[in-house]
Parts: structure tokens; sequence; C-alpha cells
């Protein structure tokens, strides 16, 4: 599909003997927690990247948070130990147990990606790319975690729905900002591509959403579809 290096599985959530191939049919295991060994190979390549001194794009996508909920590194299951966790206040009294248990694990996992993410930002400080490199924090669903009595994902709800979608700007000139402008995942690669001054292909769907983002255009209204268009069988 056009990449040129690539450490890749469909699909796994087992966090701990997860397989993944590379350029051979011959199947690979991460060592541990996956995240954190994916995380190191990124390192590896950020590295590489940096010496060459070539432009790149580069996508990492870790599994967690996501269920199964309690398998996160010890050390970071430790950090809620005997923690009284505030729930989210839709949480059903008689699923209030439940929850801070599977909060417990998720909080775990997501700290674990804190420590990964912090790792990655510093390898790009260290490189030197931290000056020349846009970066994205997203997601593609949230969890219920027992909000509204509903686990998981496929709800109309605000804990299912809304993913974070964090940008990064190397140029000081773009100030933080909070935008509730709504993005669609067509829109990421047009906006991307503007930000780097690269040409858009004709007949891309997405919407350029770089001068919202960068504080050149205001705010627009615009509206959001959410479909399923198969059934799921978790439901």
């Amino acid at each position: 599909q056009g990449f040129e290096f690539w450490r890749t599985l469909e699909c796994t959530h087992n966090y701990n003997k997860s397989i993944y191939y590379a350029d051979t049919p011959k199947k690979l295991q991460w060592e541990g927690y996956d995240a954190i060994a994916q995380t190191r190979e990124t390192e590896t390549y950020l590295k590489t990247r940096a010496a060459d001194g070539k432009p790149f794009s580069l996508f990492l996508s870790w599994g967690p948070p996501h269920a199964p909920y309690h398998s996160a590194p010890a050390e970071f299951q430790k950090m809620f130990d005997g923690k009284d966790l505030t729930l989210r206040g839709n949480v059903p009294k008689e699923r209030e147990a439940m929850a801070r248990k599977l909060y417990h694990g998720y909080y775990a996992h997501m700290a674990t990606m804190d420590k990964c993410l912090g790792d990655l930002m510093a390898t790009l400080k260290a490189t030197g790319l931290d000056k020349n490199t846009i970066l994205v924090y997203t997601s593609d669903h949230g969890d219920m975690l027992q909000s509204h009595g509903f686990m998981k994902k496929q709800q109309p709800w605000e804990e299912s729905l809304r993913v974070p979608f964090l940008l990064r700007h190397p140029d000081a000139a773009v100030r933080a900002r909070r935008l509730t402008t709504l993005i669609d995942t067509p829109d990421i690669m047009p906006t991307l591509l503007s930000m780097c001054d690269v040409d858009i292909p004709a007949g891309v769907q997405g919407t350029d959403m770089s001068g919202v983002m960068t504080g050149k255009k205001p705010a627009e209204d615009r509206a959001g579809l959410m479909s399923c268009p198969q059934p799921f069988a978790q439901w």
C-alpha cells in the first residue's frame, strides 16, 4: 500500500503475546507489552530518518487502551491500586463496583500510553525532529465503561463517540487553542498535506481544515454523520 517500512498485523488485543509481520510471511512476536515494543521500534525508525534528513510520514497504531482491561504492565496497574477513582456521573449505582474495576485496568493502559508518548516526544526532541514534525494524536472510538449501563463502543453516546484529536505544530506562531469545530476522518489527509505545503490530489473528498487549525480562518459550523452500515455481532 505504498509503505516502505512496516511492522504490522491487522488486529489483535492480546497485548502481551502480540503477533506481527515485517518483510516476509514469517510470524513474529513483539517482546512483552506490544505498545512499548512498538514504541521502541518507532524510536529506532525516527533516529534513522533524522540521520538521513528525508521527509517521512509515520503511522503508529497502538491497541490500548482497550479490552482486555487488566493486561497492562504490572508497574502501571500498581499506580491505581487502592485509588478511589472518580466515576462518570452517568454510571448506574448498581454498576459502580464493576465500573471501578474497569477504570483501574483502563487507566493502567492509559498510563502506559502516556509513558510511550512521552518517550516518543523525547526522541523527537533529541533528534531535532520536533522542530519540523507535525504530530497528531487521535483514536477510533471511546469506551462506555458502564456509563448508561453499557460497555465498549457502537453506542450513540459521548463516551463512545468522542475521541481526542490533538495536533502539535512545530511553528511557535501557531498558538495553542481548543477548537470545537468537527473534523472527520477523510479531512485528516488533506489537512496534513496542506500543512506540509504538499499539493492535495484531485478527487480527495476530505476538507482541508489547516486554516482553521492554525488560526488563519475562523471556525465553522459543520455537520457530522454517524452510521452503522452493517450489523455488528457484539450488539
